[in-house]
């Protein structure tokens, strides 16, 4: 991991050393598992996500990431230039300021360089879910839904394609919707399902929530 979160102080201490985070990954992925280890839970959530909606064709719109509950980034104490990769903002500036890094401990000088990015920019390379992924989404998908799913297994593939940017909770199926949840069990997609006369999944739209 490239930084340690502190849940006392609310803080995410970049480690000594780096100079790039992707805020997806290093901070957003990483504060998740950190998150459901231990009692870690008993802390305020330190970061919430919109986005990752397909657009059209293999494009969906770029995720944004919210430091909630005053959680900031602390660089690690030297100075150098801390290139943060993604989009990130606080969540309710107004009571805890708009900045996202506090300053390091000790007499150094951190320039911060921020490398966002667009709506509808980010690229669908690959699903990053496994294949037991794929089959435990379609048992819970059946938990919820009453009927039988598995074989449409190609048919969940294709509407589970951007789960990796989702970064999944639990899913829920009622009728011909689909909803998904992050792991703050906050509703983040809301889908129409589409069928053919064989009750097979053919398209999936996205709805407003």
């Amino acid at each position: 991991m490239n930084v340690e979160f502190d849940g006392v102080n609310l803080l995410i201490k970049v480690n000594q050393g780096v100079t790039t985070l992707d805020i997806q990954t290093d901070i957003y992925s990483d504060w998740k598992e950190w998150f459901q280890e231990g009692d870690n839970s008993k802390f305020l959530p330190a970061l919430r996500t919109i986005g990752g909606d397909p657009t059209v064709q293999e494009k969906v719109v770029a995720p944004y990431f919210f430091l909630m509950n005053g959680w900031k980034i602390k660089p690690a104490s030297w100075t150098h230039t801390l290139n943060l990769v993604g989009n990130l903002f606080v969540d309710d500036p107004e009571t805890y300021g708009s900045n996202i890094v506090v300053p390091p401990d000790g007499p150094y000088t951190v320039l911060i360089n921020m490398s966002t990015t667009s709506d509808a920019s980010k690229i669908i390379s690959g699903s990053g879910v496994t294949q037991q992924d794929k089959i435990d989404i379609a048992d819970l998908v059946e938990e919820k839904s009453g009927s039988e799913i598995k074989n449409q297994l190609t048919d969940v593939q294709s509407q589970t394609m951007n789960i990796e940017l989702h970064h999944i909770g639990r899913v829920k199926m009622e009728g011909d919707y689909l909803y998904i949840y992050d792991t703050l069990d906050q509703l983040i997609a809301k889908y129409k399902l589409i069928k053919d006369s064989e009750g097979r999944i053919v398209e999936r739209i996205p709805q407003v929530i």
